[in-house]
This record gives structure tokens, sequence and C-alpha cells, in this order.
């Protein structure tokens, strides 16, 4: 897979760099794996760290710096810069930094590391994992982990971490099925994962094991046609509702021919749904943001002369779930 192997031993470091990725609430979009620079104190005699704070911020125009971890810095002027999901890489980097052998990063981490989108409330916390039956142990910066599952670590810009299928069923089993959709959709769908290796990974999971059913769950809702994570956290929300699946990217024709192409089609109810996000409004040709938006209106009012209903929502709803469902029944679907 593109920008990682498999791993059988440490190798390389990780490479510095703040990769910057839009925030969106509840929503992270990593941009890659690279890792921000971090400032690390109080090593020992001759190492090459700077033995305290002090140190580092000595002596005028020295920079101010922001604690990530116990003896680990970076400038404040790039945290205030980062969102949350370069904030967690730089909380890798901290833990990679001082670690005697570097550890397997899982779960959340593993997720941002790959480039995946992760919703909800991502744990500040770096998670890692290793094999064994028993004996992990946390912090309050720092969850460890332990698997008797076997699993082969890959290397992510030279960083050790679960595969994208592990990680997905992990992301899954410990927080939910939404989750893991959202960012199982956006490995299918840009190839960082096929199909076939997130069954054979769900194959090895017991059926009895902690989350396996919101992992069975999670990997039959995965499509790689959701475009978005707001598209992928919709159709959660409508399978939790009871709702009929639609048909995802469906092109909408009238007499002129194709008015649209829509994110999300009932045609026994004659509805379609679209889901509002931001991007939605962004021209990708460098149009002005007005005429993107009168695009978009044109665009719908096509799509509504053909006798169709049309049904959109935001972030908000979709997040909220009951809010969504209670607008799609309320124009007809089942």
């Amino acid at each position: 897979m593109d920008g990682q192997r498999a791993v059988d031993g440490w190798r390389g470091t990780p490479r510095a760099g703040a990769a910057r990725a839009p925030a969106g609430g509840s929503l992270l979009r990593p941009a890659g794996a690279g890792l921000p620079p971090v400032v690390h104190v109080g090593g020992a005699p001759g190492d090459g760290r700077p033995r305290s704070y002090d140190e580092v911020v000595r002596g005028p125009g020295s920079p101010e710096l922001r604690r990530v971890r116990r003896g680990a810095y970076v400038l404040a002027s790039d945290w205030s810069g980062w969102d949350a999901a370069t904030r967690h890489r730089a909380r890798i980097a901290a833990v990679l930094a001082v670690a005697q052998e570097p550890p397997v990063l899982s779960h959340w981490s593993a997720a941002v590391l790959h480039g995946l989108p992760v919703v909800g409330r991502v744990d500040d916390r770096v998670h890692t994992v290793r094999a064994a039956a028993t004996g992990g142990r946390s912090r309050r910066d720092l969850v460890r982990h332990t698997t008797a599952l076997p699993f082969a670590p890959v290397l992510v810009d030279g960083v050790p971490a679960t595969s994208v299928a592990r990680t997905i069923l992990d992301v899954a089993r410990v927080g939910g099925a939404a989750a893991a959709v959202v960012a199982g959709d956006h490995a299918l769908r840009v190839g960082r994962v096929r199909l076939a290796e997130l069954e054979a990974e769900l194959g090895s999971l017991p059926p009895r094991a902690r989350g396996a059913r919101e992992a069975r769950r999670a990997v039959g809702l995965l499509d790689a046609r959701s475009e978005s994570p707001g598209e992928s956290l919709s159709r959660v929300r409508m399978d939790e509702g009871g709702l009929t699946a639609p048909v995802l990217q469906h092109v909408v024709r009238d007499v002129h021919g194709e008015a649209g192409r829509v994110d999300f089609w009932w045609p026994a109810a004659r509805v379609v749904g679209e889901f509002d996000g931001r991007t939605k409004y962004r021209g990708d040709d460098g149009a002005d943001p007005a005429e993107v938006v009168w695009r978009e209106k044109v665009r719908e009012d096509r799509i509504r002369a053909t006798g169709v209903t049309v049904v959109r929502w935001t972030w908000r709803e979709a997040w909220a779930g009951r809010p969504l469902v209670a607008l799609l029944r309320r124009a007809g679907v089942r």
C-alpha cells in the first residue's frame, strides 16, 4: 500500500514538518503521516538534548514553547495554528522520541497516522498496542493496549502502526461503527485498503471478542462511493434509524440531460438526500463562492423540477442522528 510497508524491525525515523488539516467540529481530517518537530529536554549528559526547559528558552529572543508532555515541547506559535489532528501527531512524536523501543501505534493514533478522517471525541492520549494476553497499562497521556489477536504492523513514514484494516476494526471495537465507517469509506475510496483485507481481518476476530459486533456492523456498512465523512456518517445514522438503504451517487436526469448527481436517492419514495458540507460550496475551479452557491441553486432547481423531493441536512443533524432520520421520514423515506 502507498506510504506503508510491513515491519520486520524498526527502520527509519519520523520526518519533520507539520501536516496542517482543516478542523471541522467533531471531525479530524488528517492530511498525511508527517510528524511535527518536538523539542525534548531532560536527556542524559552527552546525548545532545537540552538538560532543562530553561536551557532552551535562555537568552533574549528565545522562542516561546508549549508543553506537549513531560519533557517535550513545541513552538507555541505552531501549536496555536495546528488543528487537533496535527496536535495529536505532535503527541505521537513526543512519545516516540523517548521510547526505548518504538511502540506500534494503534486505534485513533494509527488512524491519524494513516491519514484517515476520525469522528467523535478523539482521545488526547497516544494509543499503542503490543502482543500479550494481559498487562496493558495506561497513564495520563499514553494508552498501552495489549492483544492476544495476531497482527502484522506496518511502517507509515518510518513509524510502526497497525495496518489500515486492523486500525479500522480497532476503531470500530472501541469507538463504534460510525467512527469506523467514516474512516473505512475514505480508505476504500482512496485505495488505502481493500474490502477483502477488512473481511480477512474481521474473520480473525473471535465472534465474542470485545466490540466484535460493532466491527461486523461497520464492515457491512462500508461503501467506497461515499465521498465525504458527512455522507458516511449519514449512512450510519440512516441504518441506526431503520431506514431503507439509499442508492449512492445517483444521476438525476431531465429533458435536457443530466440535472445533477446526488448523494442519496430513494427511488420508491422519489426522495433525494444531500449532505451539506462546507466543501460543497468551495469551487474546485477557483470560482467565487457566490458563483458556486448560484450554480448549486440552479442545479437543485433542475432536480426539483423532475418531481422529486430534495432533503438537505448538515453535520449537526448527521451527528445527532435522530433529527436526520426525522427529516427523511417526513419526506416519505421508510
